[in-house]
């Protein structure tokens, strides 16, 4: 049972913003936010139910898994080198078991930071799979676009969706290799994290909508807007973000990042050039604001956007049907 006193804490959080470590985005948003996610959970969720999921993915060497890595930058002519960087001991590759995110359930395959002095590093977790060079494909996309001092709430968006677009179409790229299997697997596996990032974030979100729309967050408002009866459970799953420190802003890249690199892999499907709008937008993501960083990926707002996820989501379905 959630008390008076914590909700009356959820409230000044609400209202001094420090649950959005004072960034507006997610309350400017919330609706489009909110419609996003019930979209994706409900488009979702019969494959979701349907489809099998294990991480059955073809085992590669270290020097493999490397090697395709630096093959897919060289066939984006992409100039960097993924031998220099190991050997100047910036991306550290190594065998570690991995940690599980508390709420998401999603497990921490490798990270994309600078160190205590200031030098930029990557950590990968190998499996001994193929997927270990997705997972270093989508760091070093963090890693090219991660100047010193020029981080924003926008650009850290713009870089997850940047990195798991990476990510899909090295594997996009495979598929009249032999790992065509591979790709059909990470395929599947993308979206099974994305139907969970937008599950697990939905009480959130409503709460949110909530104090947005009555400025208030009470079982009575709860029950006049939504017309459902699941406060409790709200308010349960409310408690258990609060309880792990999280912050919905920082949550909200992944939430939103992934459906929009759905999107980027299927503009890159049907126009392989569409990479080179990618790549140039990769350059400079941290010098735009929202309205350039969505026009530079050919989306007109966010009505626009919310219609060409909904689109591209309606497509990798089908992609999913032919895999299944």
């Amino acid at each position: 049972m959630i008390t008076r006193k914590r909700i009356n804490q959820y409230k000044k959080w609400f209202k001094n913003l420090s649950f959005f470590e004072y960034n507006t985005f997610i309350l400017d948003y919330i609706e489009y936010l909110w419609s996003l996610v019930n979209y994706i959970e409900k488009k979702y969720k019969n494959l979701y139910e349907e489809l099998h999921f294990s991480m059955n993915y073809s085992k590669l060497s270290k020097n493999g898994v490397i090697k395709l890595v630096d093959e897919f930058y060289k066939s984006h002519n992409i100039d960097l080198n993924v031998y220099d960087l190991i050997n100047q001991d910036i991306l550290c590759i190594k065998t570690e078991e991995k940690e599980k995110d508390a709420f998401f359930e999603t497990k921490h395959d490798g990270e994309s930071f600078y160190d205590e002095n200031n030098n930029k590093r990557i950590i990968i977790k190998l499996e001994g799979t193929i997927f270990d060079a997705a997972v270093i494909i989508h760091e070093l996309s963090h890693y090219r676009n991660q100047p010193d001092g020029k981080r924003n709430f926008i650009s850290d968006l713009f870089t997850e969706a940047l990195a798991y677009a990476n990510e899909l179409i090295f594997f996009e790229d495979l598929k009249d290799t032999k790992y065509l299997k591979d790709r059909n697997l990470h395929f599947t596996g993308i979206m099974f994290l994305m139907y969970s990032y937008a599950y697990n974030i939905h009480y959130i979100y409503k709460m949110i909508m909530l104090y947005k729309k009555e400025n208030n967050i009470t079982k009575l408002l709860h029950k006049k807007l939504f017309k459902t009866d699941d406060y409790d459970a709200m308010l349960y799953d409310f408690e258990k973000y609060v309880s792990q420190n999280r912050l919905v802003v920082r949550d909200t890249w992944f939430v939103i990042g992934l459906p929009l690199a759905i999107y980027m892999l299927e503009e890159y499907m049907k126009d392989k050039n569409f990479f080179d709008r990618l790549e140039k937008f990769n350059i400079d993501i941290n010098e735009k604001s929202l309205w350039e960083c969505l026009k530079a990926i050919n989306v007109n707002g966010m009505d626009d956007l919310i219609n060409k996820i909904k689109s591209s989501t309606n497509s990798y379905i089908e992609t999913l049907i032919k895999i299944k």
